[in-house]
């Protein structure tokens, strides 16, 4: 995750409201038990937060389908009369319903939540159409479709090879590869549009294998180096959603899992070179002079002062990682480098 996604936060003035109402099982008095817990929430700042940030808050959770905010949890940070955040979290993960006002907007939970997710682009394609998903899927968790569109090539369905070998379907057979062909690549043309306005970690080819071996060959370098493939799912009535969800979190897990792996290794060479630091004060001097790249933190552990070390790496374009549980660090916190610091 880049923290760049939370600088106009970060760049606002404070003091900050942060609202985190958890995820759970919805049911059919949604709205009123969260608005019950919204009260809940309000009333334990009400002496101290400024009543135009609440406001702002509170229109914002009045404006959210009940349900939603039930399923999947929300996080909320107003300050000057403004909703400056308002994401789905799974805020159960740091601890439910919470609320606080302060100088700095608290966000390690939900920082710590989107780090552990994985986003990909989900193509379920036949050899004329494609269902395209963007997904955030959370290992061993859930997935979280964000946005689906389907692509029917312009050439439409006629591209169904004729039945039997005489030399008189030559001419049809060769107009169904190539209708094939040109749905192909219209759909690959919007698989890397969308790689370019999602930003996947992976690009998941299900469906027909005949049509995942075409966009294969078809789509740009960008999503080229993005690509794995699935035979579960596909467009076909008959085919197992709850199969190809199995294979998503799976995918999930195993590319999260990497992932930290690749960091704590980073971090053991980076210390080796003066290129990473670790405990709060070395990290928060790094931070303070543009130096992190990749702020690392523990996953359970809150380290010093963490509001703040979020705000100057935020507004320095840090990225942020989650360290494995075997990895243990000074104070729970760690960086990577851009550059060696003496």
């Amino acid at each position: 995750m880049r923290l760049s996604s939370l600088k106009l936060v970060y760049e606002s003035e404070g003091p900050f409201l942060t609202v985190y109402l958890a995820g759970g099982s919805p049911d059919e008095n949604a709205a009123e038990h969260v608005w019950l817990r919204w009260r809940a929430l309000h009333e334990q700042v009400a002496d101290t937060a400024d009543t135009d940030s609440l406001d702002a808050v509170e229109r914002a959770v009045e404006a959210q389908q009940p349900g939603s905010i039930q399923a999947d949890g929300r996080v909320l940070v107003g300050a000057g009369g403004q909703v400056l955040l308002d994401e789905a979290v799974d805020a159960s993960q740091g601890g439910g319903d919470t609320v606080r006002w302060g100088p700095e907007p608290y966000l390690g939970a939900y920082v710590r939540e989107s780090a552990k997710t994985t986003r990909i682009l989900l193509v379920v394609a036949d050899q004329h159409s494609a269902d395209i998903h963007r997904l955030v899927v959370a290992a061993e968790q859930e997935l979280a479709d964000v946005g689906a569109s389907e692509v029917r090539g312009a050439a439409g369905n006629k591209v169904h090879h004729p039945r039997g070998g005489q030399l008189a379907h030559a001419r049809i057979q060769r107009h169904a590869d190539e209708n094939r062909a040109r749905n192909a690549e219209e759909i690959a043309a919007l698989i890397d549009t969308r790689v370019e306005q999602f930003r996947p970690s992976i690009v998941l080819l299900a469906g027909a294998v005949e049509a995942r071996a075409e966009l294969r060959s078809r789509v740009g370098a960008r999503a080229a180096v993005l690509l794995a493939e699935t035979d579960r799912g596909g467009k076909d009535v008959n085919a197992s959603e709850e199969s190809l969800t199995e294979e998503l979190l799976r995918i999930a897990e195993e590319h999260e899992s990497a992932e930290r792996a690749e960091l704590a290794e980073r971090l053991d060479a980076g210390l080796a070179h003066q290129t990473a630091v670790q405990g709060a004060g070395p990290v928060g001097e790094a931070a303070s002079e543009g130096a992190v790249d990749m702020l690392l933190l523990d996953e359970h552990d809150t380290g010093v002062d963490e509001a703040s070390l979020l705000r100057e790496c935020a507004l320095t374009d840090a990225g942020v990682g989650l360290l494995p549980e075997e990895t243990v660090v000074r104070d729970s916190v760690a960086a990577l480098l851009r550059y060696a610091r003496s």
